[in-house]
């Protein structure tokens, strides 16, 4: 019911991202330009669709997820997925002006692994994963989605906080106790 709606919305937001194209003048020099966040959006979100529309509904997170409990739906096919967009992130990181490959560090390599530790156990408490609650379960208003976006957004909150005060403190000169 909504499909000719939202189909008509991505062509007319498509259009921005061929007038940026055309603007800044052959395919390649617009890719390593600056692209505006909803042009970029824009992309994303057609891909995301065609991807929907093609394989089904499925996200990275979801797949992760699924690999450490070896729940084995579609796994392969999503494997290409994952590659395809691990392909494109790190092609748009090679593309990016100013970017600088630095060697991993341990205190990094911790920080990343508990991080991720973190998220794996988050996905395990919420049903779906980050990407489906935020695409489908917020504007669905399932209340489990907006329970977990709270419970995301209060620790980011948290978090961002707690580092900005150390950073204050470090600033003046004071210790954390």
């Amino acid at each position: 019911m909504l499909i000719i709606p939202v189909a008509i919305f991505l062509c007319w937001r498509l259009q921005d991202v061929t007038r940026h194209l055309r603007k800044k003048g052959i395919a390649r020099e617009a890719l390593r330009s600056y692209w505006s966040p909803l042009s970029a959006a824009v992309v994303v979100g057609i891909s995301f669709a065609l991807t929907a529309i093609l394989a089904g509904a499925w996200s990275y997170t979801e797949l992760l997820a699924d690999l450490a409990i070896q729940k084995n739906d579609l796994i392969p096919e999503r494997l290409c997925f994952l590659a395809a967009l691990l392909t494109g992130a790190m092609a748009g990181g090679l593309t990016e002006r100013g970017w600088s490959p630095k060697p991993p560090t341990i205190t990094g390599i911790f920080r990343c692994s508990i991080g991720g530790i973190i998220m794996g156990v988050g996905s395990r408490l919420v049903p779906g994963a980050h990407d489906g609650i935020t695409l489908i379960g917020q504007p669905l208003i399932l209340p489990f989605a907006w329970v977990a976006m709270f419970a995301i957004y209060a620790t980011l909150f948290s978090t961002y906080t707690l580092i900005d005060k150390r950073k204050s403190r470090s600033q003046t000169g004071q210790k954390d106790n």
